[in-house]
């Protein structure tokens, strides 16, 4: 959400060391303005009163043509409306090589995720046998002649034939790698993949074999992405996200001649490309370029597919391009969310403040104070819910883009994440107003985020993620200096420091899915790992006796231990079904210091937003465009 609201250009995130990365709207100018044929550019204030009133409907907004002088005469031959069950990930859609079928990861009724199908004829769709465990963020992919898909799962690339239900290993892959594409010749090209430092595009036999690099990575790249083959099979193209934002782009190169040549488009995302255009994205608009497929050249000025669509926190955006002139994507749904709480039996016991479009939050020890990211029609706003004294009063934080708000046990002070002037700062301020200061600040590529706040608020525990790794720092907040507590094998904001300051509960994806592991403070290289089936968002009790963490099928879990001597646990049981699956929590829950409740941001009751999602397709969407 927070990356659809800052404006300020110097305000975004500059790497992708963690997926937390934010990316902002940048405006654009000059002379070279895109045309436009679809539009759905309504200022934050509609779209908050229509989500209230129920009467924001996206799609009639998107078949209407914005007019300009210069803008081509016809729009998209026809738009349809698609719904399928909850994608795990946005960036897992992949159509088909004949646009028949969609491909994306869900999870299924036991929260597992795998790969699904969906037939764009008519109304099938169900889950692929045999892809259990699909990693979403790694987007599936088609063989060419559609009928295998390619996924990952337990750190491997696996094919599944969908006739026959066999499923192979093709190579070893440990995280998340970023999108692939299968040639007619049986070559395989994968994104730059979690592990490799230095390399870019690889490649390998569709029958398996080890990953061989194809491109390399320049100083100021983090990763090459969605790599996409042209007809001949030997060239492709692919996107080149570089540290500064203005540089990303997308690129051409060969097999035969790994040496990139990008093309100066300014992409955040590289969708992909028939013979005559490109579709790419940036800012949450996406974009078809004219493009020479012979000589791999653009020409001319891009059109203006579609605006304000949902993106992940690097930037991608669920798009899916197929040759035929079929292309389906995730348009932006801004939904209500409401902060519910739950007892220990998972009895609903009361709900704090009103349903707004909400993020990130954390409360004190007793639940009863809140602060919460807020979208507003100045972006985010970090606001405090008082629950005894009914008031909801907005933090006065300043100008810059602000979130990841963590509030201290006792509620008198209020922590975030602050970005301007080049640096991105971890700021302290007394929760109900008064002087701010800053006990952290970077001013490096990487990325910046707040987990945690040590329960005698002498230290902050905060993220840094660049290119050769992330690491987690306890932060003093009298100004000493930072201590790395950890290095690596934490996933984003997932990370809770022990009531006694003795233990980092944390979750990781170092065995191919998300669990939830304990480590000691200072690091001495042991760990325990506490889930038995995937976990993540770790709570600790008040006491540090019980810790308590989401299971896949959103059930919250509790493991009680003793860790008087070494690290001591009780096997973990399931205290209740929350309903939701993965991906359907926003940020995180918070625990009541006592243990008794627990605090959710959920999707507002009866919001089909819980079990679906709808797609937009065009079809012939390139008859009208410019050439």
């Amino acid at each position: 959400m927070r990356k659809c609201l800052a404006r300020d250009p110097d305000a975004r995130w500059q790497s992708a060391g963690d997926l937390r990365d934010e990316v902002q709207w940048i405006a654009r100018g000059g002379g070279d303005a895109p045309l436009s044929i679809a539009s759905v550019r309504t200022r934050w204030r509609d779209i908050l009163l229509g989500a209230v009133a129920g009467a924001l409907v996206v799609a009639a907004a998107l078949l209407i043509p914005r007019s300009r002088p210069s803008a081509p005469a016809a729009a998209p031959a026809r738009q349809l409306e698609l719904t399928i069950p909850r994608v795990a990930a946005i960036e897992s859609l992949a159509l088909s090589p004949d646009a028949s079928n969609l491909a994306f990861i869900a999870a299924g009724p036991d929260g597992v995720q795998s790969v699904w199908i969906k037939s764009l004829a008519n109304a099938a769709v169900r889950p692929v046998v045999g892809t259990e465990g699909a990693v979403p963020a790694s987007p599936p992919f088609w063989s060419p002649g559609g009928d295998s898909i390619a996924f990952v799962a337990g750190n491997k690339l696996r094919r599944v034939s969908l006739a026959s239900g066999q499923v192979q290993p093709i190579a070893d892959v440990r995280g998340v790698i970023f999108g692939g594409d299968w040639g007619r010749d049986g070559t395989i090209l994968l994104g730059t993949y979690q592990v490799s430092k230095t390399r870019g595009i690889h490649k390998v036999a569709a029958t398996g074999g080890q990953l061989e690099p194809v491109t390399t990575l320049e100083p100021d790249v983090l990763l090459h992405a969605t790599p996409k083959f042209l007809p001949d099979g030997r060239r492709f193209l692919f996107l080149e996200w570089a540290f500064d934002e203005r540089k990303r782009d997308v690129c051409a190169a060969s097999l035969d001649s790994p040496a990139a040549r990008c093309f100066g488009v300014r992409s955040h995302f590289f969708a992909g490309a028939t013979d005559r255009h490109i579709v790419y994205s940036r800012d949450a608009t996406m974009f078809a370029h004219p493009f020479d497929v012979r000589t791999a050249t653009l020409s001319g000025n891009p059109t203006i597919l579609a605006e304000r669509l949902s993106e992940d926190r690097l930037g991608r955006i669920g798009v899916s391009v197929a040759g035929s002139g079929t292309l389906v994507y995730h348009p932006a749904a801004y939904k209500l969310r409401q902060l519910v709480r739950y007892d220990r039996s998972g009895a609903r016991v009361g709900v704090v403040g009103d349903p707004a479009v909400q993020d990130g939050f954390d409360a004190d020890a007793t639940g009863n104070l809140v602060a919460v990211e807020r979208l507003g029609d100045d972006g985010t706003q970090l606001w405090v819910i008082d629950v005894a004294r009914g008031t909801t009063t907005r933090a006065e934080v300043g100008r810059d883009p602000v979130w990841a708000p963590v509030l201290s046990q006792d509620g008198q002070s209020l922590t975030y994440i602050a970005r301007g002037e080049g640096r991105t700062a971890v700021v302290e301020r007394p929760t109900h107003g008064g002087t701010a200061r800053v006990v952290f600040e970077y001013r490096g590529e990487g990325v910046v985020y707040l987990a945690d706040r040590t329960p005698d608020g002498r230290a902050v525990l905060v993220g840094v993620g660049e290119r050769n790794g992330r690491t987690m720092q306890l932060v003093p907040t009298d100004g000493g200096q930072p201590r790395v507590i950890r290095e690596g094998g934490v996933s984003q904001t997932t990370a809770r420091v022990s009531p006694d300051g003795k233990w980092l509960a944390f979750a990781s994806d170092q065995s191919g899915r998300l669990e939830v592991y304990v480590s000691p403070i200072p690091a001495t290289g042991q760990q325990w790992q506490v889930s038995a089936s995937g976990g993540e968002f770790p709570q600790w009790r008040g006491d540090g006796r019980e810790l308590f963490f989401i299971a896949p099928d959103g059930s919250v879990v509790s493991a009680a231990f003793s860790a008087t001597t070494g690290f001591d646990f009780i096997a973990p049981r399931v205290l209740f079904k929350t309903g939701l699956r993965a991906g359907e929590f926003s940020q995180r829950f918070v625990a009541t210091a006592d243990g008794k409740q627990f605090l959710f941001n959920m999707l507002r009751e009866g919001d089909s937003a819980a079990t679906t999602t709808t797609l937009r397709v065009f079809l012939n969407w390139t008859d009208g465009l410019t050439q």
